[in-house]
């Protein structure tokens, strides 16, 4: 993926969701398409407070414009090492430091620390 793509964070909202608008929303995760220079869907998380273990790789993209709750994804199983924070109404290239996560955790109903 380009680096200047890297970068980017798109906010597609800055209100959080209301708990009832988010039990019928998603959070979804894209990988970049050299060849054809476009991101593609990956996978859809619905937007419950859950945690998924080894979701689909890499993550180069994560769309939380729907849920309104905070979505982190999380280097090791054990909850350990790196971890990246994608806010409620964000959507956000991920750096490849953290695009192979063990964990997908779709938390509580606030903002990013």
């Amino acid at each position: 993926m380009p680096a200047a793509l890297l970068a980017l964070g798109i906010a597609a909202s800055p209100a959080a969701s209301s708990p009832s608008k988010a039990a019928d929303s998603r959070v979804t995760t894209y990988y970049w398409l050299p060849g054809v220079h476009q991101l593609s869907v990956r996978e859809h998380f619905p937007c419950q407070a859950h945690e998924w273990r080894w979701p689909s790789n890499p993550i180069d993209f994560v769309n939380n414009g729907e849920c309104g709750r905070q979505v982190w994804l999380i280097e090791n199983v054990t909850g350990s090492g790196y971890k990246a924070c994608i806010g409620p109404g964000q959507a956000l290239y991920i750096p490849d430091w953290i695009n192979h996560p063990s964990i997908l955790r779709v938390g509580p109903f606030q903002p990013c620390p």
